[in-house]
């Protein structure tokens, strides 16, 4: 007779810091079920595209579309609440905190 194969074990459930919303969650510092405002996100889309033109940088280097898409999470109205946004320094925040605050501001409020 042909030897068995071994049995099949079903795979465990990867842990929670694994799991892609979890993952999301870590690198934005959200829930996992937060989602971007879309009105905020295009706002800031927006905001994005003119700070390239005025600075000559690319729009990718002004903030990565990660640090869009946790903007548009978090819905910041503070420059406190601008600190600890992945791809938002100290730099960053003091040369664009006040026109992604007051974008975001504008696209919530009307």
């Amino acid at each position: 007779p042909a030897p068995s194969a071994p049995p099949v074990r079903p795979r465990p459930e990867a842990p929670a810091s694994s799991r892609p919303d979890a993952l999301f969650a870590q690198a934005t510092g959200d829930t996992p079920h937060a989602s971007p405002n879309p009105e905020v996100a295009e706002a800031l889309r927006e905001l994005r595209r003119e700070l390239a033109r005025e600075t000559g940088h690319s729009a990718f280097v002004i903030f990565p579309n990660a640090t869009l898409e946790a903007l548009a999470a978090r819905q910041p109205r503070t420059l406190a609440e601008l600190e600890g946004v992945p791809g938002l320094g100290p730099k960053r925040i003091e040369a664009y905190g006040e026109r992604i605050v007051d974008a975001v501001r504008t696209a919530l409020d009307g």
